[in-house]
């Protein structure tokens, strides 16, 4: 994208800021989140999951990574 004369606007499953900043290091012109925070039961699902998912791990003796 740094090396186009053309603005490139990045798009699509764009779910963390981190993944944004890699776009616009990239040389992306912009970059369009939309559901990422369009939809916050997606955001909410992916929290509960990363906790439940702890939760388990902890209830067996594993060690969290």
């Amino acid at each position: 994208a740094k090396n186009s004369k053309v603005p490139i606007i990045t798009e699509g499953r764009i779910h963390y800021p981190e993944q944004a900043k890699k776009m616009l290091e990239l040389g992306a012109f912009a970059v369009v989140v939309g559901g990422a925070i369009t939809r916050p039961q997606e955001i909410t699902e992916r929290f509960v999951n990363v906790i439940n998912s702890i939760s388990l791990q902890q209830k067996r003796g594993e060690k969290i990574v």
